[in-house]
């Protein structure tokens, strides 16, 4: 008989094998004292990592270094995205608001090494949607990890009501399943939640060639990236809607753990029936959450938005969420490590890159300066200009009318940002924040209708974040969500961006524990 291999280690990891390391449980000691600090120590602490890891000699590389990018592809991505929301709220759509989506035909899990006395884990694949092709190619293929309790397969699991399901989408800079898998999947399974996490396009295993680490290469990739991963997110929520106990009971009796180990025969990989989503009722899960930390809290309450409105027992839980990317990128800490230069270079000549015609048909002069290089891609790409701020403008016309949007920066903003960027001037810097700007009104939460049950939902914020800005601006937003999204509830937290996600991870269970009780009893 093959075994897995089962060294223990010391206790204080907070491991029961060697195969599966928490390294944040070595942070455990600090929690209380980081949770003890005042609002400036927090601050001080966001400004702290950001000038370890922004644009400096150990970090040269910058977000979007090549400009604006696809700015045209953005414009057909939100019409799309427009007319499903419609299509949503038509009367007449029941239960049909994911037959936009084309569902896997192959979704496949595979055994792995990791686990608990109490949590099964397998990994899953399948082919993102056939209409992303402007995806990457290492994004064209889906990854993403399902931690199943054990406990649902007792005899008293299989009579259990709920049997509730977290969506881990990722944050800026998770790469993997590991941190999403130990600080947040297993004890939600201890407490009897399932969780499927999410690896997002252009992050780990599916980043785009050339990218370095999470600093995508265009602006116009991070609404893509953000479409492609409600889109994923809304086809793994459709399918375990689909899923019967039966079939939870078959994936762990398919796929034994240790997988990958030393001695340990390798398992097959188990392909599960893909079922039509139910409306609610008769399948193994009963209470939905769709949760992330930071940008993924605002991919998780933009894809319960455009759920069905039957499915009534879909709720969300953003943890440090913004309500916009604009005031992110625009003011808050992660400004100082975009690419300006390569945004003046743009605006000042006011082109971009756009599919179109072939490469080979420009300058070499101009494609190296003004337009994206094709590194970004695996496919050999072809780019014409186009008028920058034509597009922005057509970009604009779709937007939802009658709701607030992201202000544009002022010249402090520019002021600020110019000591970042010595030879940059504010003259200069002040249109390419106001074409960014434009750009990333797209990531406004206020563009999306309020989810069927908007009192499932939960937004935390924390109260002293440098990354996401808490000033006029986003709480115009805020306070829009709250009038309007009726029972949604916004907390504040008393953190900064990075000791709320590094040292407050019990509440953000306690937070998903909760909102998946709501809507389990929806």
């Amino acid at each position: 008989m093959f075994r897995p291999f089962t060294s223990k280690v010391p206790a204080f990891l907070g491991i029961s094998h060697i195969y599966d390391v928490n390294p944040w449980s070595l942070l455990s000691p600090f929690n209380e004292t980081m949770k003890s600090l005042q609002g400036s120590q927090h601050t001080a602490i966001d400004d702290f990592v950001d000038l370890i890891r922004s644009r400096n000699a150990l970090s040269p590389k910058t977000f979007y270094s090549q400009g604006f990018g696809n700015v045209r592809g953005v414009v057909e991505l939100v019409r799309d995205l427009r007319d499903v929301s419609s299509s949503l709220r038509s009367p007449h759509a029941k239960n049909t608001g994911m037959l936009d989506l084309t569902f896997p035909q192959s979704l496949e899990l595979h055994a792995t090494p990791h686990g608990r006395d109490f949590a099964h884990v397998a990994s899953g694949t399948f082919a993102a949607p056939s209409y992303h092709d402007i995806l990457p190619e290492p994004s064209k293929k889906v990854y993403f990890q399902l931690i199943t309790p054990t406990a649902w397969l007792s005899a008293e699991g299989r009579t259990a009501s709920a049997r509730p399901m977290v969506i881990l989408l990722p944050g800026t800079g998770e790469h993997g399943f590991l941190r999403r898998r130990h600080l947040l999947g297993y004890p939600l399974a201890a407490k009897g939640v399932g969780t499927l996490i999410l690896e997002g396009p252009f992050y780990g295993a599916r980043k785009a060639p050339g990218q370095w680490g999470s600093k995508i290469n265009t602006l116009s990739d991070l609404p893509l990236l953000g479409r492609a991963t409600i889109d994923e997110a809304r086809i793994l929520l459709g399918w375990l809607r689909g899923r019967t106990l039966e079939e939870v009971r078959a994936t762990v009796r398919s796929l034994p753990r240790g997988n990958g180990l030393p001695g340990v025969r390798t398992t097959p990989p188990y392909t599960p029936p893909v079922s039509t989503p139910r409306a609610q009722g008769g399948g193994a899960h009963r209470g939905f959450v769709l949760a992330g930390i930071s940008m993924g809290g605002l991919h998780a309450a933009m894809t319960a938005s455009l759920a069905p409105m039957d499915w009534s027992d879909v709720g969300w839980a953003s943890w440090l969420g913004p309500p916009s990317g604009v005031a992110v990128f625009t003011r808050g800490n992660l400004a100082r490590s975009c690419d300006w230069r390569a945004f003046t270079r743009d605006v000042s000549s006011n082109t971009a890159a756009c599919a179109g015609l072939p490469l080979a048909t420009l300058s070499q002069q101009q494609q190296q300066s003004q337009f994206a290089t094709p590194a970004a891609r695996d496919t050999t790409p072809t780019f014409a200009p186009f008028n920058l701020d034509m597009a922005l403008g057509d970009l604009e016309k779709i937007l939802p009318e009658g709701v607030p949007h992201s202000k544009l920066p002022v010249a402090a903003d520019a002021r600020s940002l110019a000591s970042a960027w010595p030879g940059l001037e504010e003259g200069s810097l002040l249109p390419a924040l106001t074409q960014v700007a434009r750009l990333l009104r797209v990531t406004d939460i206020t563009n999306f209708a309020p989810p069927a049950r908007a009192d499932l939902g939960v937004f935390v914020r924390a109260v002293h974040d440098k990354y996401v800005p808490y000033d006029n601006d986003t709480t115009e937003l805020w306070d829009f969500i709250q009038n309007t999204w009726h029972g949604v509830e916004i907390r504040g937290l008393t953190a900064g961006h990075v000791t709320g996600s590094i040292f407050h991870s019990d509440a953000y269970v306690r937070c998903i524990e909760g909102v998946a009780a709501k809507a389990g009893a929806a």
